[in-house]
């Protein structure tokens, strides 16, 4: 039995916490007891995950100026014994490198990286060194993170997120206008909503009847509805704040949209096509990894408000080639996306890493 504890700052409503949500409970209990740690708040979805009888527990640190957090950190597993931790995000992974201690690392990156300060880039550099693997969501998050920090390169493994797939709800039949959606967390630029904002004024120009629905809260939300009111969407688009079943949401849309200027793979994406609907999405990070062009949804760069409007009105005058994308999504998440096989390939890597293990790096002059 390994003993593996994953550890990240919440639980609540980003696609991290979903993909541990969905995650812990499925590892093989013959092979893997897994714990979960958070740093911060515990957020709502921690009770979901104890009902399926992981243990969680959480430190209520305030963030970067808590300076008690990292002692407590260290305590915890000094006290836990653990034979692997597996550090989502990059503060707590951090702070696993410096005090793993006996224990093997496992630093998951969930990102392409855009978003990193300043000194979120400078722990990587210093400390990823010291994992003894590094899981990437995608081929596109490896790369990124090969040509940040060369010297882990040898020790990333592609791990794709996955969701429980086959949890949407049928599909209520509307006669109404197409509904085109999006789910996520409203945070600007990542989300590339004001790029969306800009190519509804476009597609209500068009067609006026087409109706939008944002779901998500976010840092960036008040600013968001001010400016669609400002430009006069307020009809066209209905705000729904955090939603947190997605699967009850996402039959109500008849596409979907992610706008965003990086991603690593989003978890609402998946969850989209999941529930057999076509997509349109920006071709940035793992994206191009999910959506085939063409075959499941339409692909267009990233900030281009003239193409992603454009792509949106193929998929309103076109309910054939929504259907058919919509269905050859669903396949293509539930044959390579479901989150069982993402449990299944960190199981081995559990196992790999405690086999062959790797020798922690020293720490260079110059490194940071």
């Amino acid at each position: 039995m390994i003993r593996v504890l994953h550890t990240t700052m919440s639980l609540g409503s980003g696609g991290v916490e979903r993909l541990l949500a969905d995650l812990l409970p499925l590892f093989d209990r013959r092979r893997v007891e897994a714990e979960l740690l958070l740093l911060k708040e515990e957020g709502f979805r921690a009770d979901d995950v104890r009902r399926e009888g992981i243990r969680v527990r959480t430190l209520n640190g305030t963030g970067w100026g808590d300076l008690s957090l990292p002692l407590r950190f260290r305590r915890f597993l000094a006290e836990g014994d653990f034979d692997v931790i597996h550090a989502h995000l990059t503060w707590p992974a951090a702070l696993a490198a410096v005090f793993k201690g006996r224990s093997r690392l496992v630093w998951h990156v969930h990102d392409m990286g855009e978003s990193l300060s300043g000194a979120h880039l400078a722990a990587e550099r210093a400390l990823m060194g010291r994992a003894d693997r590094v899981a990437a969501v995608s081929e596109a998050v490896a790369q990124a993170v090969r040509l940040r920090v060369p010297r882990a390169s040898g020790r990333i493994r592609v791990v794709p997120n996955g969701i429980r797939t086959g949890m949407t709800v049928d599909r209520p039949g509307h006669s109404g206008p197409p509904v085109i959606g999006f789910v996520g967390r409203l945070d600007e630029p990542k989300k590339g909503l004001d790029v969306l904002l800009r190519s509804i004024r476009r597609v209500a120009a068009a067609r006026p009847a087409v109706r939008f629905v944002i779901a998500g809260d976010g840092p960036s939300a008040a600013g968001l509805r001010a400016r669609a009111e400002e430009w006069g969407l307020s009809g066209f688009i209905e705000w729904r704040g955090e939603v947190r079943d997605v699967p009850a949401l996402l039959p109500t849309f008849d596409a979907f949209v992610l706008p965003s200027l990086w991603e690593g793979v989003p978890i609402a994406l998946i969850e989209a096509m999941d529930a057999g609907l076509p997509v349109v999405a920006t071709r940035v990070g793992g994206v191009p990894e999910v959506v085939v062009d063409g075959e499941t949804g339409r692909l267009v760069p990233p900030a281009d408000e003239e193409r992603l409007a454009a792509a949106i009105l193929e998929m309103v005058d076109s309910p054939s080639v929504r259907r058919a994308w919509g269905e050859a999504g669903r396949i293509r998440v539930r044959e390579r996306f479901d989150v069982r096989n993402t449990a299944r390939a960190l199981e081995s890597l559990y196992e790999e890493v405690l086999t062959r293990g790797s020798p922690t790096a020293r720490l260079k002059k110059g490194d940071l």
